[in-house]
């Protein structure tokens, strides 16, 4: 229990020499400390305010702004985790400690019960001889919203730190578009999505959603991963589902991510009169990534999906490919022209064209 309230832990706490070692992180961020690890000494760094505390794994002390301390159990590793003495390090951090032999609790007070306020003098009453306008009008508070609350040692989640920033704009090259118009985007059209072809018949706004979500989906469990895996402690607090989405959207929008800046949708028609829906990316700059992809609503209400893509070496064409359920390949080659990608479309679906080279791989 720390100030009242129970941590819960990944890891359960255990006792060593009759002291208690537990997670690490969790209890110094609960002491309001900011934590750091040295993966090559294994040598974690707690700061609160001008308190260092650092503890190395399986050592007999701990240093406080450069004093060692000795320490009766020493920091373990356990279940993956760094567990560390409680007493000891909630002490250095200023915390009171006591123990509850009877429920086995450790009760961590971080600071000093607060001192009952003064009680006011009592003001002077306004003479009751004056006119109204000559008694002085109270004194306006300030009434700025202080903002959200966040802890100690913690950035609110709404504002990605540089690193992380430059850490996500880093994954759009390869993994976000490899991810978006190989895997999951098809997936979404072919597979999940069984009434898509009626949809880009429809040119439904529908369509074009779903398309522009998957993205921006993307790109958010990229950023929730970089965030998770950070130096930087980001706090959430108590946020609902929605807020959260709309919050981390904006980030994307931050970043320069988010899927209205990346490609444009259009709905075309093929030659035979199939209706396709048409994701034309703005930037084409980008190695082993695509300028187009083609979602075409087949008679029989499935849908047949194509891309048009970069390659490292062959600078000069496109490769014009298929995905399907089970497997992705190539075509053949292809100019840059829009319409060209649609004339391959039909071309491919008209004649049964095969693929000259495969991908086994299931969406």
């Amino acid at each position: 229990m720390v100030d009242g309230a129970e941590l819960a832990f990944d890891v359960d706490p255990v006792i060593e020499n009759d002291r208690t070692l537990v997670p690490m992180r969790l209890i110094f961020e609960a002491l309001g400390a900011k934590v750091d690890w040295d993966e090559a000494t294994r040598t974690a760094l707690a700061v609160k305010g001008d308190v260092k505390i650092s503890i190395t794994i399986d050592s007999a002390e701990l240093m406080k702004n450069s004093k060692a301390v000795a320490l009766d159990a020493p920091a373990r590793l356990i279940g993956g985790r760094t567990l560390v003495p409680v007493r000891a390090v909630s002490e250095g951090m200023g915390a009171k400690v006591d123990w509850d032999e009877a429920s086995r609790m450790v009760q961590i007070v971080t600071s000093e019960e607060p001192s009952q306020p003064e009680k006011p003098e009592e003001q002077e009453k306004p003479d009751k001889t004056q006119k109204p306008a000559e008694q002085e009008k109270p004194i306006e508070q300030d009434s700025k919203d202080p903002g959200p609350y966040i802890p100690d040692g913690f950035v609110d989640f709404a504002e990605l730190s540089d690193v992380d920033m430059a850490a996500l704009k880093a994954r759009y090259n390869n993994l976000i578009r490899y991810d978006f118009e190989q895997l999951s985007l098809p997936r979404a059209v072919i597979v999940e999505h069984t009434s898509f072809a009626k949809e880009i018949k429809n040119k439904s706004k529908t369509a074009e959603s779903l398309a522009r979500d998957v993205w921006n989906k993307i790109v958010i469990s990229h950023l929730l991963e970089i965030q998770t895996n950070s130096e930087t402690n980001y706090y959430i607090g108590d946020i609902d589902g929605d807020e959260l989405y709309e919050t981390y959207l904006s980030i994307v929008k931050k970043a320069g991510l988010a899927a209205e800046e990346q490609f444009d949708i259009s709905f075309e028609t093929l030659a035979n009169g199939y209706p396709m829906m048409l994701v034309t990316f703005r930037n084409t700059d980008t190695l082993m990534a695509c300028k187009f992809l083609g979602a075409v609503a087949m008679p029989n209400g499935t849908v047949r999906y194509f891309t048009a893509e970069t390659d490292l070496v062959n600078k000069d064409n496109l490769y014009f490919c298929e995905v399907t359920k089970t497997k992705r390949g190539t075509i053949g080659l292809m100019g840059f022209e829009k319409e060209e990608f649609i004339q391959c479309a039909w071309i491919t679906i008209e004649n049964d064209l095969p693929m000259a080279a495969t991908l086994e791989r299931n969406l």
